[in-house]
This record gives structure tokens, sequence and C-alpha cells, in this order.
């Protein structure tokens, strides 16, 4: 009965009219309780679990299909390829027993002049194709015609990006445009197909203009031209070009082994020469590793290639060899695309089948020769996924937990990324610079995150519990030997140095006018005994143990000018202690400084005013207590925290001092001047 219930629930969810909100609607207003909830969910969780196997099944299915069809195309193509190897030697050999009976003239055919001004060198595509070199070594090879092309996707007939074809005697070869690069090198080397292998197909105007595919085991291409009649020029080419390169091979078998020219049936002679051909297995190496390719078994494959560059390696240097190498190059160019394309993040911001995956694929790269494109890969991939997983945090709550969450999950990323890296890259110790830069590049983009996100429009208490939670997890890395604490205090520095300057300044505007508003007279706390004892603690904590000689039956003998800038100063002092590191020595204590001058400017301001005459000695005493008892007792605070002497408040004292001394000196002498003016 539960089956039956599954069953039915299954069909109503898979069904083409489904309404997600009417039977969410439908499940509420007929659940009572959260356990009928629950019950209901944990029927879809089960045929949620279902589905997914069922995928998973046909997945396989599919999967083996692929495989036994792969096989079976292979064979196919195997056999084809000697049914026709006979019917080409059928007709060289029918072809030379005709031309030996019509004539018996042995001379040697004079080369057509004509042939050789069609002929282009290619030598040029050196000086405007970047990585073409394995192309351009081949001898015998010459270029025929090239223009753009705008390449379509098969599958879905976007256009994408503009390349560049040459057609060559015996390949086309696909270069794409370097964006941004000054200089005669202006494309980048990146697909070589070869004409015996190629066919050439039409497409029809009225799927999509001037376009024209190319079939080449397993792959096919398709390529847009600008107009009609440069469509038609092309598929002529290709055409004329295979035909021209087919009845070259035909005639090279009539031809005398001393002028023949580097066919495959020669290729396999003289490899039987150079006793390359002695081993079976050599000759079939382009076809496995397609096969091998297309059923995507890459150990199988890197292994064939590994054998191979063995065997090679101790022969002579040919132009059969060179065609051998240029083949397995091509196949390894193959193969390393589909390995990269094992490293490429998902859109949901995770790594392709898992890190195991990845580490594989890196491996595989490593012993094809491509360690510093699987390292660059293999970072841009983490790179998508730490931005993925920064990108789904939303800011709820307080900055200082949205700051928390975004430091987690950047500093697990980059965690993550050391470790698989150590793992990837074990052997390979030349690219653990690279892995350096790019965490530092990571780092100014997350710290572009906490200027837009705790710096602004934020008081530096909050910015300074930001940081000491940012601070906590970068030293996390440490335990696996990454330490950029530093560096991201170094990134962050003129953000820091804003927000401190904004802090002191905050603190001189709010007690310069709280001076102005409220006056200068003793505050009562007889209503706050609990506020006088803490401001008692504080100031017994800050090292100012004689602060309760200044109270007299709950009032404090200072205005509230001075205890609320005390206040703030230690205050200000904790924050900046709190993300202390010794590049930020000088900017913390310029703004101190700048402080407790700021506010003996208001004291002496104040005492010059004619308007507070009557309270002027006790505007004095407030300026006293601020320079020769608070400023004193703040510097050996701070001393003591940072474990260093600080000479600026030693200094700073003496210069407050004397900037009193010649206020009050300058302001009795007026006073002395208006009595004898009386």
């Amino acid at each position: 009965m539960a089956f039956e219930r599954v069953g039915g629930l299954k069909s109503e969810l898979s069904g083409e009219d489904f309404d997600v909100d009417g039977y969410i609607h439908k499940l509420s207003s007929r659940c009572d309780s959260s356990a009928e909830l629950d019950k209901q969910r944990h029927r879809i969780q089960k045929v949620a679990e279902e589905t997914a196997m069922e995928l998973k099944q046909n997945v396989f299915k599919n999967y083996s299909l692929f495989i036994d069809t792969s096989k079976e195309i292979s064979h196919l193509e195997t056999e084809i390829f000697e049914l026709s190897h006979q019917l080409h030697e059928q007709e060289s050999l029918a072809h030379s027993m005709q031309k030996m009976t019509i004539s018996t003239d042995g001379s040697q055919r004079q080369t057509d002049p004509s042939s050789k001004d069609e002929k282009r060198s290619i030598a040029s595509l050196l000086e405007t194709v970047e990585g073409c070199s394995s192309v351009t070594e081949v001898p015998g090879r010459y270029l025929i015609h090239s223009t753009h092309l705008v390449e379509i996707d098969p599958e879905s007939l976007e256009p994408g990006n503009y390349v560049r074809a040459f057609l060559l005697n015996d390949s086309l070869m696909i270069a794409t445009f370097i964006k941004r690069r000054r200089g005669p090198v202006k494309y980048k080397f990146a697909a070589l197909f070869e004409l015996d292998n190629m066919a050439i197909v039409d497409v029809k105007e009225d799927i999509i203009r001037h376009t024209f595919r190319i079939l080449m085991f397993p792959d096919s291409h398709m390529y847009q031209a600008e107009n009609p009649a440069a469509k038609k020029e092309w598929l002529a080419l290709l055409e004329s070009t295979k035909q021209k390169r087919k009845a070259t091979r035909d005639a090279l078998k009539t031809e005398d082994e001393s002028s023949a020219v580097a066919t495959k049936q020669l290729w396999q002679k003289e490899l039987e020469q150079n006793e390359l051909l002695t081993v079976d297995w050599l000759k079939d190496v382009p076809e496995n590793l397609d096969v091998f390719i297309a059923q995507r078994d890459f150990e199988q494959a890197i292994s064939l290639i590994e054998k191979t560059k063995a065997y090679l390696k101790d022969f002579s240097d040919s132009h059969i060899l060179r065609d051998v190498r240029a083949r397995l190059g091509h196949r390894i160019a193959q193969l390393s695309n589909v390995l990269m394309k094992e490293l490429e993040a998902s859109p949901r911001g995770s790594l392709r089948g898992g890190p195991r995956a990845a580490r594989r694929a890196v491996n595989y790269l490593l012993r094809l020769g491509r360690a510093s494109q699987a390292c660059n890969l293999f970072l841009q991939n983490h790179q998508q996924v730490i931005h993925h997983d920064l990108s789904q945090i939303k800011a709820e709550g307080s900055t200082h937990l949205h700051v928390q969450n975004l430091s987690k999950a950047f500093y697990a990323g980059l965690r993550n990324a050391a470790l698989e890296f150590q793992r990837a890259f074990i052997d390979n110790n030349g690219s653990y610079s690279a892995f350096i830069a790019w965490c530092v590049d990571e780092l100014k983009h997350f710290g572009s995150l906490l200027i837009n996100i705790a710096f602004s429009k934020n008081p530096l208490s909050i910015i300074t519990e930001c940081m000491m939670t940012v601070c906590i997890e970068s030293h996390k890395l440490e335990e696996i030997g990454l330490d950029l604490t530093h560096t991201l205090i170094g990134q962050l520095h003129p953000s820091l140095c804003q927000a401190m300057g904004d802090g002191k300044k905050q603190i001189v505007e709010s007690c310069a006018m709280m001076a102005d508003a409220e006056g200068w007279e003793a505050v009562d706390y007889r209503n706050e005994p609990a506020k006088l004892s803490e401001i008692i603690l504080e100031m017994d904590n800050i090292g100012v143990s004689d602060f309760s000689n200044l109270v007299i039956r709950n009032v404090v003998d200072l205005s509230s000018t001075t205890i609320n800038f005390c206040r703030h100063m230690v205050q200000y002092m904790n924050d900046t202690l709190k993300i202390y590191v010794p590049e930020l020595y000088g900017d913390i204590v310029s703004n101190i400084c700048d402080a407790f001058t700021g506010i003996c400017e208001v004291y002496l301001k104040a005492i010059i005013d004619d308007s507070y005459i009557v309270c002027r000695d006790f505007i004095i005493k407030n300026a006293q207590f601020t320079i020769d008892t608070f400023l004193p007792s703040f510097g050996i605070q701070m001393e003591n925290q940072l474990a260093r002497p600080i000479p600026e408040f030693t200094d700073l004292v003496e210069h407050l001092r004397i900037d009193l001394d010649k206020c009050l000196d300058t302001d009795d002498l007026a006073d002395e001047d208006e009595e004898d003016t009386i």
C-alpha cells in the first residue's frame, strides 16, 4: 500500500501539468501538524532518491552503449581503411601496366615549374601564428588559402568566435585571435585537421547561411564564411586539394623510390627500413589513441603515448619520425583538451567529478608535459568555486555576522585549494610560486568585499571586530604553512588608516560640540551611581588610580567633555590594538596624538573665551588633568600592551604643556593690561 502511494506521488510529480504552488497549497491545507508535513517530506525525498537512482542506471546503460558503438565504429573504420588501401594498390598496379604498354620511355618525368609557383611558403606563419612550429616543420607542406571564418556550435547553431583558417596541401589549420596583442603575432594555434581523415559537408542554406561542416571522428566542426562566394571557394578548394593529394599519393606509388615524396606507403616502407615496423602496435597507435580518447580511458591512452615516446627516442631524426611525432602530437593535444574539461568548474561552483577526479586529471596532464596549463586551469576553477561560495552568502543579520560567514567560506576555500594543490602537484615544486600569486589575487578580491561591507559607514569598533574575525580565520591557514594575514593587512592598510582617522575625527568633533552645548561644569552622578562606578573602574584600569579623589559625593570635579573624551580614547586604544601589526604603528600613534592635540585646542579656545571667564579655572583644571594625568597613564598602558616604548607620547606631553603655559601667560598679560586701563 505504501508502494502504491509512493508510485501515485511519483506519477503526480512527473505529470506535465504539475503545479508546484497548487501542490504546496494542497499539502498545507491537508496537513494539520508538523508530523504530517514531515511524513510528506519523507515521501517526496524517497521519490527523489528513486528518480536519481533511475537516472544513474540510464546514464550507465547509455554509456555502455556508447562504448560498444565506439568500438564497432573503430573496427569498421579499420576495415574500410584496409579495403581502401587494397583498392588503391589495385588501381596503381593497373595504371602502371597501362603506362608500360603505351610507352617504354624510361626518361624521368620533369617537374612542372608552374606548380612551384603555386606553392606558397608557410614559413611566414611563424611570424603571425603562435604555437604553429610543429606545423611548419613538416617538409613539403605549403599554404594554399587562408581567410577569416566564424566558428558555429554544431548543436545549438549559435555563432562563436572568429577564427583564421589556413588551408595547407595536406591539412586544415585553425587559429584563434589573440586579443589586445601588439606586433605581428595576431593568432594562436588551435587545431589541425588532416585532409586524409576528414570529410567536408555542405550545409543547406535554409538551416544556416554560408556554412560548411567538417567531420572528423569523433568530432564535428562547423564554420561560416563571409558570403556565398567565399563558401563556394572554400568548398571547391577543400575538394580540389583532397583530390590533388589523392592523385599525388596514387602517382607516388608508380614513381621510382629515389623521387618519391612522404606518403603513407613510403612512410611505411621507410619505417620498415628503420626497423620501426618490427613492432605491430606502432602502426595502430593513432587509431588506438582515438578509441581510448572516445572511451575516456585516459590511463591507457597516456600509457600508450609514454610507450611510443620511449620507443621513438632511440631512433635518429628523419622525415618519417617527424611525421609520426606530428600525428602523435595531434592526439596529445586532443587528449589534453579533454582532460582540461575534467578540471572545469560546474555552474554550481564545484569541481566536476570531485577533488579525486581533478587530481587524476592534473596527474595525467603532468605526465603529458602540460604542467603550466594544468596549474592555471586548476587555480582558475578553484577561483570559480570560491567566488560562487561567496556569492551564495546573503547579507543577513549584523555586519559582523556577515563578515564572519564570508571569512569562513573564503578561508575554507583557500584551505581546500591549498590541500588539493599539495596533493595534485606533490612532485612539481615549480608550480608553488603560481599558487602563492593566485592566493594574493584572491586576497585582493576578498579585501574589496570587506571594504564594501565592513568599512562603509560603520564605526571603528565594528570594523575592528570584523578584522579580528578575519584575522582569526586567516591564522588557521598557518597550520598548513600558509601565512597571509600580513598580506591582507597590507592590502587593507589605506582603508584601515582612513577608518582610524575618521574615528579620531569623530571623537574630537563630538567633544567640541559637547563643550559648546553643555558648558563647563562638574558632572553630577548622584542619580547614576552605577555609571560613576563604571567610569572609576575604567580609569583605574588605564592607570589613573587617583581619579576617585576628584569625586565628592558622587559629583566628579571634571566636565562631561573631559570624561567623555577619556572614555572614548580608552575605547579607541582598545579597538586599534585589536588589529595591531607593526605596519600600523605609525598610523595608530599619529591619530592618538592628533586626538589629544585636538581636545587641547578645545581647552585653549575656551580659556581665552570671555564668555567662559567665570569657569576659567575649572577649564584649566580639565586641561591639566588631561595633559598631566590622563595622557601619561594612557601612554604607559599602551606601551605595556605593545611591549615597546612610545617616545611620541612623551614629546606630546611636553608640547601640550608648553602650549598651555603660553596660553595662560598670554591671558594673564591681557588681564593685567585691562586692569591698568581701568
